[in-house]
Parts: structure tokens; sequence; C-alpha cells
């Protein structure tokens, strides 16, 4: 649809999709159809650089209209070559950014500028001639007064180490919680068994006649009720100590967990100081770390 633009004469309609072509297809067809819109447009400066590319892609193929065309826009324009270091810095035409190292500039005065991060931009005045060509070699210079900075494989300088700081030390609070749990724990379970022994006990009581041995009776069963009287007191009492270590130990333990003092965090590295002198004939030496 393009070249049928073109070739009715509806030149600005073939530019616009010819344009929009190129940015998805960088052919030879696209460039050099292109750049004859825009040099029948007279855009001297566009049409130049994409006859440029026209002639370029196409080679040996390219026709003697393609070639004419060519020598044409190139005679309105001058081709302006921009060498510099470093590779990357920007060029900017009379405020114009351009990407490009080859420029293609109308007849009349123009600035040149190169710039770069940390050095001195660089700039150039120029009046463009129709139909010559010139190259500019700019080599920046460092500007003194800038940062310092560090060049692609250059180490940066060392940097001292920075302290470590250590979390707070709780491994003593830590061994009081666990040890008082041990013993709640293990009293509880010694507390149990004494417990089961004083219930066995009183049973046994209940079954040998009970309150009634208390009258003084001295029937065998009453004799054997004595004993087993001595047992669940004695067993009832042992059980009631363990409770109360139990439950002692796991206070402890809970207030110690919960109000244990923060520890004061301790800084990595070292400090050290010495000293050296002598007193009396004697070298002293004292020092720290």
């Amino acid at each position: 649809m393009a070249v049928k633009a073109l070739h009715d004469g509806e030149v600005e309609q073939a530019e616009a999709r010819l344009t929009a072509l190129w940015a998805v297809e960088k052919s030879a067809r696209v460039a050099c159809d292109l750049g004859l819109s825009l040099s029948l447009l007279e855009k001297w400066p566009s049409a130049a650089a994409m006859m440029e590319r026209c002639v370029d892609l196409a080679g040996s193929r390219a026709g003697e209209r393609i070639r004419a065309t060519h020598r044409t826009v190139m005679e309105k324009v001058q081709r302006v070559d921009v060498v510099v270091n470093p590779d990357d810095a920007e060029v900017t035409v009379s405020g114009a950014e351009r990407g490009e190292r080859s420029l293609y500039l109308a007849p009349g005065p123009y600035e040149l500028v190169v710039s770069y991060p940390r050095y001195i931009t660089a700039t150039r005045k120029l009046t463009a001639v129709a139909g010559s060509q010139t190259t500019y070699d700019i080599t920046l210079e460092r500007d003194p007064s800038a940062p310092a900075a560090s060049e692609p494989g250059e180490l940066e300088p060392e940097r001292p180490p920075e302290p470590l700081q250590e979390e707070p030390d709780y491994s003593v609070r830590n061994w009081v919680v666990i040890g008082a749990g041990v013993v709640a724990v293990g009293s509880f379970v010694v507390a149990t068994l004494f417990n089961a022994s004083a219930s066995s006990a009183s049973d046994r009581w209940d079954e040998l006649g009970g309150d009634r041995c208390r009258t003084g009776d001295r029937q065998p069963n009453c004799l054997e009720a004595s004993g087993v009287w001595s047992d669940w007191r004695s067993d009832s009492s042992t059980r009631n100590v363990f409770l109360g270590v139990g439950v002692g130990a796991a206070a402890l333990g809970v207030v110690a967990y919960l109000l244990w003092p923060e520890p004061t965090p301790r800084t990595g590295g070292l400090t050290h100081e010495f000293s050296v002198g002598s007193e009396g004939g004697q070298w002293i030496v004292s020092g720290g770390f």
C-alpha cells in the first residue's frame, strides 16, 4: 500500500506508512522507498540518511534510479562523521541529541556538543556546506574537579571492617529456665508416684477397719492397720514436699524467663592498648585486649 501511494503521488501518506514499516523491517526495499519519499518531500537530511542505508543494504543490486537519487540528496547536505572518546559519550547538534555518529546537516550554522559524566564537555562550531563531508575526532579530557569514580576492572578502595554487633547472650537465662523445668517435671512425676502409694495405703486402711482400730483394738487386723496408717502419713508428707518443689521450680522458670535482665550486646573485634616503660632497671610491659 505504501508503494502504491508513492506511485499514485500520495507522497506524504507513503512516507508515513514506510516510516512505520521501517521500524519493524530494516530491509533495502523499505529503506530505498522511504529515502525516495523523503527526497520528493525535500526533507534532505532525513532523505540522505535513509538513502545511505538504502545503498549500503542494496549494494550491487541498487539500480541507476536509486544511485541518482542518492547523489542528488547528498549534494543537498553535508555529511559530518563524529569520532568520540569515550565511545558512549553523548553527541548533540544545536541542542538535539543524536544517537548516530554520521550526521547529515542542511546548510547553515550548528553547534556540536560532546559530553560525558566526569569529563569536560567539548563544543565545536561548524557551518554546514552542501555537498561536502568532514570528520570530527573529539577526545574528552577528565574533569579534575569531578569526584573520582572506579573504572571498570578497578578495585575499590578497602574499607575498614565494621565491628560485628552480636546478639544479646541469653544462654544463662535459658539454662536456668531449662533446669527449673526439668526439676519441676521430675518433682511432679515423683509426687504422682507417692500420691498413688498414699491412695493405696488409704484404701488398705479402710479395708482393715479404719477408725475402729484407733480405739486400741488389739486384733491382728488393727495391728496391721497401724503400720498402714504410718505409711499413708509418710507417703502423703513426701508427696506434698515434691509438689512444693515442683511448683517452686516452675515458678522460678517463669519468673526467670519473663524478668531476666537483658544482657548488654558485645561488639566484635579487638581493641588493644599497650604501654612500655622502665622502672629501676626493669622493663615493664602492660596491655590488654
